[in-house]
């Protein structure tokens, strides 16, 4: 079985597949125009996000992109679950969560993360809900009551004293 590992470097905007086992780049992903800044491998699909505003989806095996999304923002973080694709956008007034129908790539719908531009750091998306971070707060979004999008999560602060004297979120 081959070994395989996709590669970004700072300030790049291809990146590569690499082979473990034979210890060389076996293929560069090229089209994005601005640094790349997350990439995530979903099955036979390579998803990656950049500066450019954009998101691409590749194949794998050919090492082409299939479509591209445009996003308004600097992607983050992405993710594809069933038929949603979803990502945290930071833009210059705010962040949010963009979310497409992958299937017939249509735009579903924005949900907001924070009235101001925060990174998000990390997504999970379910097939019913998504959970998203940032360095404020996780937002908990229930795709059965999409009017009721709240943040679940505030950070409070710890009653005992961190080291670096973050403070901890306390889930309520």
């Amino acid at each position: 079985m081959q070994r395989l590992a996709i590669c970004t470097a700072v300030g790049e905007v291809d990146f590569y597949l690499y082979d473990f086992d034979a210890q060389q780049v076996i293929g560069t992903f090229s089209g994005h125009r601005a640094t790349v800044t997350t990439v995530k491998r979903d099955s036979d699909l390579v998803l990656s996000g950049s500066d450019d505003k954009t998101i691409r989806v590749w194949n794998l095996a050919t090492l082409k992109c299939l479509y591209t999304f445009s996003v308004g923002g600097i992607v983050y973080d992405i993710r594809l679950c069933e038929n949603k694709l979803v990502a945290g956008v930071t833009g210059e007034q705010s962040s949010f969560l963009r979310v497409w129908d992958y299937v017939k790539r249509t735009h579903m719908m924005d949900i907001p993360v924070s009235r101001v531009p925060r990174r998000i750091f990390s997504i999970t998306v379910l097939p019913d809900r998504i959970y998203c971070s940032t360095n404020e707060h996780i937002t908990v979004v229930d795709f059965r009551d999409v009017e009721g999008v709240e943040v679940m999560c505030k950070p409070k602060k710890s009653t005992r004293s961190s080291r670096r004297g973050r403070e901890n979120c306390l889930l309520q």
